[in-house]
């Protein structure tokens, strides 16, 4: 009787990790706020808040922690989008982001329309845990529509003006998890606010 009981309580356990998926991403949540980009450049980082939409789908919202005027462009939304559950271990889907060119840039494409958006996919191939505070992005593709026009465009259809651009090897990012609590290391730091930028406001005083 009591092997009985002990086999039903490691079955039991058995489906709660499978439920969960197995391996680095047993029990951990991508719900929340993340930082991070590519690990092989300093900068620009992304800020992230992932929201679940139901057990294996999730919503994505990507800022950019940079200007736009230096590649052309007037202004930039923020990527957004949705992924899901494509395997036991790793999750798939689509972010975009819709872009303004100015038109009096010299890098304005020929045939470019400045009164257009130009909207830009990039497809997640692979969404996996490094650990519960770490994710990895992996893309295979990123599509880009020039003259973007929302009434005759077919969604993912052939970019024309534009262009599908293939990563190999796939383009990574790396995004780390807000920490919530404060770290020993400031709170013992002692350093006073007088000496922060801009003579006791942390905040940095606004260039002219």
């Amino acid at each position: 009787m009591r092997y009985n009981y002990l086999m039903l309580v490691f079955l039991l356990a058995i489906v709660s990790c499978f439920s969960q998926g197995m391996g680095t991403n047993a029990g951990c949540n991508f719900a929340g706020s993340w930082y991070g980009g590519s690990p092989d450049v300093p900068f620009p980082y992304y800020g992230l808040t992932i929201t679940p939409i139901s057990a294996d789908r999730f919503s994505v919202t990507g800022q950019y922690g940079t200007e736009v005027q230096s590649a052309g462009y007037l202004h930039a939304t923020l990527w957004t989008g949705e992924f899901s559950k494509s395997d036991a271990h790793t999750y798939s889907g689509m972010l975009f982001s819709m872009w303004q060119w100015d038109p009096k840039s010299p890098l304005l494409p020929p045939g470019v329309d400045p009164a257009l958006p130009e909207v830009d996919f990039i497809h997640i191939k692979e969404l996996e845990f490094l650990d519960c505070n770490t994710i990895r992005f992996s893309y295979d593709l990123v599509a880009v529509y020039y003259n973007f026009q929302y009434s005759t465009q077919p969604p993912l259809a052939p970019p024309l003006p534009g262009f599908v651009l293939k990563f190999d090897p796939l383009l990574v990012e790396v995004y780390h998890r807000i920490p919530t609590t404060v770290s020993g290391a400031w709170a013992g730091a002692g350093l006073s606010s007088a000496f922060a930028p801009g003579k006791g406001n942390w905040r940095r005083p606004p260039r002219k």
